[in-house]
């Protein structure tokens, strides 16, 4: 019997057919859902700030795992912001060095996200896909 089928009963018949919800499973369902709102409103956040510091499809996609590239490129298009195509340009090596000291530094902190933004309050004239391109060069750490 489909659920159409097991609805019109329970109308023609109220005294046969009942409901019963599970109060203990139905909250946690909620909360998990009211935490899943929390979460993708805070990516939704990040993607906003990454967005205006030029960050690179892959870096988002890679820090907030609950936004679509579909939700990146609207974003993309609402903020005028367009993709940034081609090579990204690399500053010197002493720049970079200093970078990668900057990130080194920042490592107790388990958020790679809050890392990415004290990097780029130090380092403010570059973008984000610059700095995510100078910490995981593999010529610096040779994997």
């Amino acid at each position: 019997m489909n659920p159409k089928r097991i609805e019109k009963l329970a109308s023609m018949c109220p005294d046969v057919v009942t409901y019963s919800i599970d109060l203990k499973v139905l909250k946690s369902k909620i909360s998990e859902m009211e935490h899943y709102e929390q979460r993708f409103m805070e990516q939704m956040q990040r993607l906003k700030w990454m967005l205006e510091h030029k960050a690179s499809n892959l870096m988002i996609m890679n820090l907030c795992s609950l936004i679509s590239t579909a939700e990146i490129k609207k974003l993309r298009i609402e903020m005028n912001i367009p993709v940034v195509k081609g090579r990204i340009v690399m500053p010197s090596i002493d720049v970079r060095v200093r970078v990668l000291k900057a990130w080194s530094k920042s490592e107790k902190e388990p958020d790679l996200f809050i890392r990415y933004q004290l990097l780029i309050d130090e380092f403010p004239d570059y973008s984000l896909a610059q700095l995510h391109s100078i910490i995981n060069d593999v010529k610096f750490f040779g994997v």
